[in-house]
């Protein structure tokens, strides 16, 4: 590829411009089929009448898997709300609104979102036996829906562009709880500040009219969880506090 800009960088994929497409190429263990259920799950995202970027092919690039998708020009709504934080309320708001959106979508043919946490939950070596049993248990015994489920819902993952907010990093989607979905998103925000996290359970709740301690109850899970996932020193010590709070 020639006169390609990066745009965006990731543990798993570097993000480029070209051609007015995006372009995402994987890091070179990513696998073919990977790239292909990706693209897959975008795709029916996108046919649930959400807005998303267009899938347009997948193919190797120079022999990495790469996604060749709309390219969305526009500013992440974080970045908007991190320089303009006297708004925050409302950025949340609009946040949330477009989550729940989101969360009122059924997701017929979707992963099952229980069977993810479960599997990232068993796979992660900073558990012991015991407390992974534990959790899966407290998986087990929660809510199953199916309603379509971000993953790793929060503004960043907001592109704002000339017309309207366009919703990108759909991988971890699933079939699952509208509370949990939220849960996972209040962690993200927990892992960056407190008072943000705050801020958007409060607003979260208020929107839905889900109880707080139902989106709490799944707390322990997710956060053990996300230990599966690449996480600092510092994120993987306010993570096992949590899991011990709530056993």
């Amino acid at each position: 590829m020639d006169a390609k800009i990066l745009i965006g960088s990731g543990a798993q994929a570097d993000v480029y411009l070209f051609d007015n497409k995006a372009v995402k190429i994987f890091k070179e263990a990513y696998a073919q089929a990977d790239a292909h259920y990706e693209a897959d799950i975008h795709e029916r995202v996108y046919q649930l009448g959400l807005p998303v970027p267009r899938i347009y092919e997948v193919k190797k690039i120079n022999g990495q898997m790469a996604i060749i998708m709309e390219y969305i020009e526009g500013v992440p709504l974080g970045t908007i709300m991190l320089n303009d934080m006297e708004n925050i309320n409302s950025y949340l708001k609009t946040s949330v609104n477009i989550q729940l959106d989101v969360n009122a979508r059924k997701a017929d043919g979707f992963p099952k979102l229980n069977d993810k946490l479960i599997k990232k939950i068993k796979n992660t070596p900073l558990l012991d036996d015991k407390t992974k049993n534990c959790l899966v248990k407290k998986a087990d015994a929660l809510e199953i829906e199916n309603k379509l489920c971000h993953g790793d819902f929060h503004v960043l993952n907001l592109i704002k562009t000339f017309s309207d907010i366009k919703i990108i990093d759909w991988m971890d989607a699933s079939s699952g709880s509208a509370a949990a979905d939220a849960c996972r998103t209040y962690l993200l925000y927990l892992l960056y500040r407190n008072d943000v996290a705050d801020l958007y359970m409060n607003m979260y709740c208020s929107e839905s009219g889900i109880n707080r301690d139902d989106v709490i109850s799944w707390l322990p899970v997710v956060a053990g969880a996300r230990l599966d996932e690449n996480t600092t020193d510092k994120d993987i010590k306010l993570l096992l506090s949590l899991i011990n709070i709530q056993e």
